[in-house]
C-alpha cells in the first residue's frame, strides 16, 4: 500500500479539469448388489460388469450446460479391497449437494472380483458430499476418486469414512489464472485457457478500459467535500513520452473564480 497525499492549491476562474492516476458430489447388505451406476469405461482386466443404465442427469458423457453456466467434469472412482472378497456391505456414497444427486459404488465379489473395480463417469458441477461404511471387516477397505483432467487425487479413504464434501470442477493445485470475478478473463490463464476456478494469479487479468478514459470523458464532480473509488487498471496512457500515466479524468465544477482545493490520493498497486 502507498499513500500519497497531495495537497494543491488551484487558483482558477470557470472550472478545473484533474487526471488521477491510480495504481490498482438403503442397500440390503445379505444381497449382492449391482453397482449403481453407469461404467463408461473399464480401466482393468478383472473388471465383469455390464453397462446399466442410469438417468441421464448422473450419466452426463456429453457435459451439458445445466443453466448455471457449468459444465460436468469426469472422475475415475477406484475401489479396493485388502483381503479380496469385497467389500463385505460397506457402501461407499455420493451425494450431490447442489443438484440432489445420488450414486453408490461397492465390491460385492458377483460385478467384480472382490479385490478391486474402476469406474469413469461425468458428474455434475457443485458440492459432493462422500461417505463409506455399513459393512464390516472395513479394516480392508480403500477407494480414491481421482481427476481425469489433471490426474490428480481429489480425495481418498477407507470405512468408516465421512461425510466428507468436495468442490467440482476441481481445482488441481499449481492452477494458475485470473483470480479476479471483475475481470473480463476470470478464470482463464495467460494463455486464454478456461481453468475455472484458480488457485493463484498469474498476472493476466484483462480489464474493460474506464469510462473516464480520456480528457474529453472526465467523470463530473459537482459535492464537496466528496470521496471517489475508481481504478485505473487497463487506462490508456496520457501525455506519453513525458508523464506516461494510466489515468483517469475527473472534471470539477469550482464555484468561485479564485478556489483552494484539497486533493488527497490514496493508491494501490503500482
Amino acid at each position: 500500500m502507498k499513500l500519497l497525499n497531495i495537497k494543491a492549491t488551484l487558483i482558477t476562474t470557470l472550472s478545473a479539469i484533474i487526471m488521477v492516476s491510480s495504481v490498482y458430489a438403503d442397500i440390503g447388505l445379505d444381497n449382492k448388489v449391482k453397482p449403481l451406476i453407469d461404467i463408461k469405461s473399464v480401466q482393468d482386466s478383472k473388471m465383469k460388469s455390464e453397462p446399466i443404465e442410469l438417468p441421464a442427469n448422473i450419466n452426463n458423457f456429453d457435459h451439458i450446460d445445466h443453466g448455471d453456466g457449468l459444465r460436468d467434469d469426469e472422475i475415475t472412482i477406484e475401489l479396493y479391497d485388502a483381503y479380496g472378497d469385497g467389500w463385505n456391505g460397506n457402501i461407499l456414497n455420493f451425494h450431490c449437494e447442489t443438484h440432489g444427486d445420488d450414486f453408490q459404488l461397492t465390491l460385492d465379489g458377483y460385478y467384480d472380483d472382490g479385490s478391486y473395480a474402476s469406474y469413469t463417469i461425468a458428474v455434475h458441477d457443485g458440492d459432493w458430499t462422500a461417505t463409506c461404511g455399513g459393512g464390516s471387516w472395513q479394516s480392508e477397505v480403500s477407494w480414491t476418486v481421482t481427476d481425469v483432467g489433471s490426474g490428480q487425487v481429489i480425495v481418498s479413504g477407507g470405512a468408516p469414512y465421512g461425510p466428507v464434501t468436495f468442490t467440482m470442477p476441481f481445482v488441481p493445485a499449481g492452477n494458475p489464472g485470473c483470480t479476479d470475478p471483475d475481470a473480463l478473463n476470470y478464470g482463464y490463464n495467460c494463455a486464454g485457457e478456461e481453468v475455472g476456478i484458480p488457485d493463484a494469479d498469474d498476472g493476466c487479468c484483462e480489464y474493460p478500459t474506464p469510462s473516464n478514459d480520456d480528457c474529453v470523458d472526465a467523470e463530473p464532480v459537482t459535492s464537496y467535500p466528496t470521496e471517489i473509488t475508481s481504478s485505473s487498471e487497463n487506462a490508456t496512457i496520457d501525455c506519453e513520452g513525458y508523464l506516461n500515466w494510466n489515468a483517469v479524468w475527473y472534471e470539477l465544477a469550482l464555484p468561485y473564480e479564485a478556489n483552494v482545493v484539497d486533493i488527497n490520493v490514496q493508491a494501490e498497486g503500482a
